[in-house]
């Protein structure tokens, strides 16, 4: 939990409005050019299992519809101010996106094997919806 956002895990629940908006966006194909840091595109560079991989290839453009929102951080004022998205990657691996949403800024990415089932998941560090 954090004091500037409410944070949400899909397994541990949306609130109402949240799960409206995603519905919404997934509804009219919701489609963004991602803006890349320089971090973002250092750590896409020299991730541990990109680096196998010769770097992650990052996408020019995403499509909500092919994601799944993971986590989603809810500002003050009750709109969404951070997402972490899952995506296909290969046949072993999918991307985690985390992007700022207010300014289509990804704050980081990793490659996460398609098989972790997050059983692992601290469900204390998320609000409730």
């Amino acid at each position: 939990m954090n004091d500037s956002y409410k944070l949400y895990h899909k397994d541990v629940g949306f609130p109402h409005h949240i799960r409206k908006t995603i519905t919404l966006a997934k509804t009219y194909n919701w489609r963004f050019k991602p803006v890349y840091t320089p971090y973002v595109l250092k750590r896409a560079a020299t991730d541990i299992r990109g680096r196998r991989k010769g770097g992650i290839i990052l996408p020019e453009e995403l499509n909500i519809n092919s994601c799944t929102v993971i986590e989603v951080g809810v500002a003050k004022d009750g709109k969404i101010a951070k997402m972490v998205l899952r995506t296909e990657y290969d046949h072993e691996d999918d991307l985690i996106i985390v992007i700022l949403t207010r300014c289509l800024t990804v704050k980081t990415v990793y490659l996460n094997r398609r098989s972790d089932d997050h059983v692992t998941l601290d469900r204390s560090k998320y609000d409730l919806p």
